[in-house]
């Protein structure tokens, strides 16, 4: 299980860094932004708890809190533009 909980918490560190994105959008994303921030650090927070005790006491907290950091990372994705890297990239 030290992989899945490996997982998770890099799924709430990239609900971290998008809820920021997030939150430089309109009243919404403050709203999503914020509460994938959240999610993000408590599903980091536990799931690295998970992968220094093992499974005994942190699976399931470990799983729900990767769960829904998961759920708001991927609405925050919905609220945050993309970036035309190819525009960046050609000289003017």
């Amino acid at each position: 299980f030290f992989f899945f909980f490996l997982a998770k918490a890099l799924l709430g560190l990239a609900a971290i860094g998008i809820g920021l994105a997030a939150f430089r959008q309109g009243t919404v994303g403050k709203i999503v932004g914020v509460l994938a921030i959240l999610a993000g650090v408590a599903a980091a927070a536990a799931n690295l708890l998970g992968m220094a005790q093992g499974m005994a006491d942190w699976a399931y907290p470990a799983g729900a809190a990767g769960t829904v950091a998961t759920a708001l990372l991927a609405i925050a994705l919905f609220l945050t533009p993309s970036e035309d890297t190819a525009s960046q990239l050609r000289p003017h």
